[in-house]
């Protein structure tokens, strides 16, 4: 009856219900992201302790080692409210 965590559902493929919240993720949760791994995921972390919220999702490219490539990857998977999905497909 166990539920399985987001990491085990991506790693066999599925698409994500909900996107990431860059705002409140943890480190795991970071991770299941494409291109997103611990050095990274610790990097968002970091970026946002230091500076705060991010204000868009476009914010996270300040974040040492996302770029534009990496950005594009991730962009539909991540929200920067809980309550509003980035954009519904």
């Amino acid at each position: 009856n166990a539920v399985k965590p987001p990491a085990e559902l991506m790693s066999e493929g599925k698409q994500f219900t909900s996107p990431v919240n860059i705002n409140t993720a943890g480190k795991e949760e970071l991770e299941i992201l494409p291109m997103i791994g611990t050095v990274k995921a610790e990097a968002i972390i970091s970026y946002r302790n230091k500076n705060g919220h991010f204000n868009t999702i476009s914010d996270i490219k300040k974040v040492h080692g996302i770029g534009p490539a990496t950005y594009e990857k991730i962009k539909s998977n991540i929200t920067i409210n809980s309550e509003t999905p980035v954009k519904k497909e």
